[in-house]
């Protein structure tokens, strides 16, 4: 009996899934036109400024740099310990913190074109993350400053990142696909998403190392927040210490049950989005 239901339930699943897979098979034969689209963004977004999208990087080094200074002193901690902890921990946050944010918009600010054009929905997702990682790579290029400055080298883990990101786009690919859709129907979701990344980021190891927490039971607590892992699995390389194991599963599993989530709700949700603009 129980099986009867559960392959029952299964089966009415399935045909939500075909028509996500279908949506991010058409968005990704159409990649081209959606950095197309995200290129344009950020061309409008600094459209006569000298520095252009920099102007974030140096934001961002200015920040670290004060950051890094005032916390490390605050902390007790050696500059060349704090310093590329402090830098990898705001550079990727601003990733992920930007993509979500900017995810929950994806389908609302690309209204006119949906309403107008019949393109996949995943492409305005793919739009949006392209933008984002556009940024994300003007900042990286403080790291390797950062590195130069403590005198410190990553070593042979850095190439843990790599697959690190990989699994860190992934999470938030479907994070952003989920939300764009539901905050498209519910728009008071996207001021619940932005607090909610400003409480995170301070229960996020940025501005604090996990050690210095260690042995206390606040920490097994905080382990419980996905960007603890999600940040874990790429900026532990790139500061000279593998990921704990538990970092990756909770990301790789992360990414298995939220894409699964997410096509269902891209699935379910497809037809009415037009309506919901």
């Amino acid at each position: 009996m129980v099986r009867i239901i559960t392959s029952g339930i299964s089966l009415s699943l399935l045909p939500s899934i075909q028509v996500s897979m279908r949506d991010i098979r058409g968005a990704l034969d159409k990649a081209e036109f959606a950095l197309l689209l995200g290129w344009n963004d950020i061309a409008k977004r600094y459209r006569r400024s000298f520095f252009g999208g920099f102007w974030l990087t140096i934001s961002m080094a200015i920040l670290i740099g004060t950051l890094g200074l005032i916390f490390g002193a605050l902390f007790g901690l050696p500059l060349a310990e704090y310093l590329p902890h402090v830098s990898v921990g705001l550079i990727f946050w601003a990733f992920m913190s930007g993509a979500i944010t900017e995810g929950c918009s994806a389908f609302i600010q690309s209204q006119n074109i949906i309403l107008q054009i019949r393109l996949p929905f995943f492409l305005h997702v793919i739009r949006v993350f392209f933008r984002n990682l556009v940024t994300l790579g003007h900042n990286i290029l403080i790291y390797p400053l950062v590195m130069l400055i403590v005198a410190k080298g990553p070593g042979i883990t850095v190439l843990l990142a790599i697959p690190g990101f990989i699994l860190m786009a992934l999470n938030l690919l479907w994070i952003m696909t989920v939300l764009s859709v539901l905050c498209a129907r519910y728009r008071d979701l996207i001021q619940i998403v932005q607090n909610l990344l400003q409480v995170l980021f301070y229960a996020t190891p940025i501005m604090w190392l996990p050690e210095t927490l260690a042995g206390k039971p606040i920490i097994e607590v905080l382990k419980f927040n996905p960007f603890y892992h999600l940040l874990a699995i790429v900026r532990d390389p790139l500061t000279g210490s593998p990921p704990e194991t538990v970092s990756w599963t909770v990301c790789i599993a992360g990414a298995i049950a939220g894409w699964l989530i997410a096509l269902l709700v891209l699935g379910r949700s497809r037809r009415h989005i037009p309506f919901w603009l």
